[in-house]
């Protein structure tokens, strides 16, 4: 699956909007790497739901500190 989740503008939608977010906490910088699917998967969802990158940023403060 690795780098197949999204095509063609939604998938470059999605790496703007990771590119905020590590904008916002460099600590993420690894979900910019293709090697780290596992570790973008959240991500995804919140993606798909919606969520600014500030906001999936909280979930993740939230859910892992």
């Amino acid at each position: 699956m690795t780098g197949t989740y999204f095509e063609g503008v939604k998938k470059n939608q999605f790496e703007k909007w990771v590119k905020r977010i590590v904008g916002a906490d460099d600590r993420y910088a690894h979900l910019l790497h293709p090697d780290y699917e596992e570790e973008r998967l959240p991500f995804y969802t919140y993606f798909e739901k919606g969520l600014s990158p500030w906001a999936a940023l909280q979930k993740e403060y939230e859910q892992y500190g």
